[in-house]
């Protein structure tokens, strides 16, 4: 989901797995981000990695409660 309000990130293939965020994954990606870079030290591409990863990793994990396969 594409949305001019937000920055482009850097690496481009970050960008490309971004560009298929909806709008709460990309609103969390661009919280976890910032604060990793602002108040973390984290230069900003490593930033936005780790953020990505991050999203994805929760996304995984709800559609894993959802399925009945979470641990709670």
């Amino acid at each position: 989901m594409a949305n001019e309000r937000y920055v482009t990130p850097l690496d481009a293939r970050v960008a490309r797995e971004v560009a298929k965020l909806d709008l709460a994954e990309r609103e969390s990606f661009e919280e976890r981000a910032a604060i990793m870079e602002y108040e973390g030290g984290m230069p900003r591409r490593e930033a936005e990695q780790r953020a990505l990863a991050e999203v994805l990793t929760e996304r995984q994990l709800r559609a894993q409660r959802a399925d009945g396969h979470g641990l709670g």
